[in-house]
């Protein structure tokens, strides 16, 4: 570096381009030489301007090269740099700001490389420089969240994010998650297709980066969980529902999943759109109030039925309008939160009254109600695996659905039929009452007729005695006739009652 050939011919050496007309052989093993020396030089800390100049070229190297043996020692020689050497505030934030710019470059290999090293300094920078550094390389990492067309670039990516959130303290990652929240909530009012395919993305890398941190800080995540969040993130859902749902009601349902993406096992990377509209921002808000329910205090108090009218309004539009979501993947994220509400009293309770008609009534009472049947509730799930395109994961969870719902309807049956019994027995016991004293009152009247006419008889026979045995006879006959017709009335008195 010092004798003459300065930083250009060894960058020449390192790239394996020297001389010319080199065997293969040849340049390899220049090329180990080369990277050998440049070790031993970094590793004696030799301060002098080239070194500087060499490790500009170098990190391009790590970039551009064809080999990943080349990359790979490039990369090594960059971090130890980074680490060994004294660099200025604007010097480290140029090398920085090259490992951002190239998680966008052209080829994966490039991309994943830079992300690699960027992962390095994370992981080994002290946490003073890393708090200096925070906001510089957050927000270029949400910008490659919402444009990564690559499945596995698109997951280091997020493991780089989640890593920076680990590497933080807590008011630094509230700072970092108040740029999301801002992205995510700006669009909530007047997201639409008008904003563009990139404001979408924006909105949905957002969410992406609102889940990743929930992952990383835990239960502390739950206090993002405001009421005002909640109001926010629900009518993004509803409006993105409405709109997908509007984009492909003329190609029905088929139509819509024929497009789908294939979901590896639950992975959160993105995939083409396909036919249905903001289905990702849909999918990537469900993440994070998965991730977040995770914790079941969260489950048990921020979302549960009893915090209000934002609440239920978000298990409404769950239930009504995003279980039957024509995207595949957005449809099972929904079932996931279903099942945790059917598994969470505090939340079930709420959510599901005894019938439709109650449902009803309680709409009629509050237009802002969300209930539902367990009915209501068991026939969407059903639907769900109607679905000409489902999957394993889908098809399992609405059958646990169903089984919980079917527990739920069960029990209801119950006590429906303990509380009809009761009603029965009790209405049963009124009736015989009154019988028995229709009867008494019957028999009384009857009693009182039967011996008034036997009283009038026998005055009658006393006060003339001296008639004649004819004039008796007949009287005698009509006593008994009416008698027999006293008889009849008492006996149609009893039937009536």
């Amino acid at each position: 570096l010092q004798s003459g050939g300065g930083a250009a011919s060894a960058a020449a050496a390192l790239a394996g381009s020297s001389g010319g007309g080199g065997s293969i052989g040849a340049i390899a093993n220049e090329r180990v030489s080369a990277y050998s020396l440049l070790r031993a030089v970094l590793g004696r800390r030799l301060l002098v301007p080239e070194v500087y100049d060499v490790i500009d070229i170098i990190q391009k190297q790590m970039i551009t090269s064809h080999s990943s043996s080349g990359r790979a020692v490039s990369a090594a020689a960059l971090l130890q740099f980074l680490l060994d050497y004294p660099l200025s505030p604007a010097r480290l934030q140029q090398h920085i700001a090259f490992l951002l710019t190239n998680t966008a470059y052209e080829h994966e290999a490039g991309r994943l490389q830079a992300l690699e090293v960027l992962q390095q300094v994370l992981l080994k920078f002290p946490p003073e420089v890393l708090t200096n550094l925070a906001t510089t390389i957050y927000l270029p990492l949400i910008a490659r969240l919402a444009n990564e067309t690559s499945p596995k670039a698109r997951t280091v990516v997020a493991a780089t994010v989640k890593l920076l959130h680990k590497q933080l303290r807590p008011q630094q990652n509230d700072q970092l998650a108040g740029y999301s929240q801002q992205w995510l909530v700006n669009g909530a009012s007047n997201g639409s297709s008008s904003d563009g395919q990139q404001q979408q993305l924006l909105r949905a890398a957002a969410a992406y980066a609102l889940g990743l941190l929930a992952e990383s800080e835990g239960p502390r995540f739950s206090k993002h969980f405001t009421s005002d969040f909640i109001g926010h993130i629900t009518q993004l859902i509803s409006n993105a529902a409405a709109e997908a749902e509007k984009a492909v009601s003329h190609q029905g349902l088929a139509a819509a999943d024929a497009q789908n993406p294939t979901d590896n096992g639950g992975a959160q990377g993105a995939s083409p759109t396909g036919g249905v509209p903001r289905w990702q921002e849909v999918y990537h808000v469900l993440l994070i109030v998965e991730k977040a329910s995770q914790q079941q205090s969260l489950a048990a108090s921020q979302l549960a039925w009893q915090q209000g009218s934002a609440v239920q309004q978000f298990w409404g539009v769950l239930v009504w309008q995003v279980l039957l979501h024509p995207h595949l993947w957005v449809r099972k994220a929904a079932g996931r939160l279903l099942g945790l509400a059917l598994a969470t009293p505090s939340i079930c309770n709420g959510l599901l009254v005894s019938t439709p008609l109650a449902a009803a009534a309680a709409a009629a009472n509050d237009s802002s109600s969300s209930s539902v049947s367990a009915g209501q509730l068991s026939l969407i799930v059903y639907r769900q695996l109607e679905a000409d395109v489902v999957d394993e994961g889908l098809c399992t969870q609405a059958v646990k659905c169903l089984v919980t719902l079917a527990k739920l309807l069960a029990a209801a049956a119950a006590v429906a039929g303990k509380q009809h019994q009761q009603q029965a027995q009790q209405q049963n016991g009124v009736h015989a009452t009154a019988d028995a004293d229709a009867d008494a009152d019957a028999d009384g009247e009857q009693g009182a007729l039967v011996n008034g006419l036997h009283a009038s008889r026998d005055g009658s026979s006393s006060s003339d005695g001296d008639a004649g045995e004819n004039e008796q006879a007949d009287a005698g006959s009509k006593y008994d006739i009416m008698l027999e017709d006293i008889n009849e009335q008492g006996e149609q008195q009893r039937k009536q009652h």
